[in-house]
């Protein structure tokens, strides 16, 4: 039993970058790469219990992803101008030579306290 935490962020990523809207951007999924952290390599990593990674990354994740596409917009928006359809890759090209900063950070912490945190899990094993 696990918490599909690379899945969920994956998941998160692309459903909050493709808030932008762009052609092709349905397969954000395909696009966004996790990769290896631990709560020793983090600044401020914290505990890893009571699914709280799960809510923390995911929300982090989801408030790095809203700078992004503000900053994203009025590329798109010129870019609109111009032509009916956008890609993505487009628009992170365009992004890309006017300098804009595609990089945002975010830290999160969920305002319960983790002693009062619920959590449900299950888990199924099939033996043959």
């Amino acid at each position: 039993m696990g918490q599909g935490l690379w899945t969920k962020v994956k998941q998160m990523t692309a459903f909050a970058l493709g808030t932008i809207q762009c052609d092709g951007s349905g397969s954000l999924l395909d696009k966004v790469r996790v990769i290896q952290a631990d709560t020793l390599g983090m600044i401020q990593g914290g505990l890893t219990v009571g699914s709280t990674t799960s809510e923390a990354s995911c929300e982090a994740i989801r408030l790095s992803c809203t700078i992004l596409v503000e900053r994203l917009k009025p590329i798109k928006k010129k870019l609109q101008e111009k032509m009916s359809s956008i890609k993505w890759e487009d628009l992170i090209l365009q992004a890309y030579k006017q300098a804009v900063n595609l990089s945002a950070s975010s830290y999160y912490v969920p305002s319960n306290n983790s002693v009062n945190y619920l959590n449900y899990g299950a888990a199924v094993s099939e033996i043959s």
